[in-house]
């Protein structure tokens, strides 16, 4: 929808494998599969969500502060979408706060085979398709990871945050494929995308 509010699954949203109360425990988490939400200019962020295991697939994004950030403790993915920054005649729409089509943050979580489109920095914003959580005071996995995106010509791939608190200075995800750096590692084939450390 349009406006200020977003889809939210808070309190920690687990599903369980079993509806039965005798077996529940035993039968494990099961993966909540979420697709084909559409976020069209929402002023915070389109999707935010807690627990897991969570699949995303097939969402579109336009015109958000931000598109998604997925705060969970069981692995959790986003897969084959459509993210769009700035629209036309939005450039003012969130003030000096930078705009992100993904945020890492929690995880382990992971964005695969997504489009990046309009991801271009302002005057007024600072803007790029993949970021990180602002101002985090908590650690994020290390097994977070991107593989498999594509960006337009006038996208900014990736912005990372300042090192304001704690979280942020260990903020850092893994390009598989260097599709965000351009540059895959040498050994596993993964490069990591870590903050610029003052030491």
């Amino acid at each position: 929808g349009e406006g200020t509010s977003s889809f939210s699954i808070c309190d920690g949203y687990c599903p369980y494998a079993s509806a039965d109360t005798a077996s529940i425990l035993s039968a494990g988490r099961a993966r909540a599969h979420f697709e084909h939400f559409t976020a069209y200019k929402v002023g915070d962020r389109g999707i935010w969500t807690r627990g897991g295991p969570h699949t995303f697939s097939h969402l579109r994004f336009a015109g958000c502060r931000t598109g998604i950030i997925l705060a969970v403790q069981q692995f959790s993915r986003v897969t084959d979408s459509i993210f769009v920054g700035m629209l036309p005649g939005s450039e003012d729409q969130f003030g000096d706060f930078p705009v992100a089509g993904y945020r890492f943050y929690d995880g382990p979580n992971e964005v695969v085979r997504s489009k990046f489109f309009r991801y271009q920095p302002t005057a007024a914003n600072e803007s790029s398709g993949v970021s990180m959580l602002l101002n985090d005071e908590f650690s994020i996995s290390a097994l977070n990871h991107a593989h498999q995106l594509t960006f337009d010509a006038q996208s900014k791939k990736i912005h990372l945050p300042y090192l304001t608190h704690s979280g942020d200075i260990g903020a850092v995800f893994l390009d598989v494929d260097g599709s965000v750096t351009g540059r895959p590692g040498t050994v596993p084939h993964v490069a990591a995308v870590v903050n610029n450390h003052p030491f």
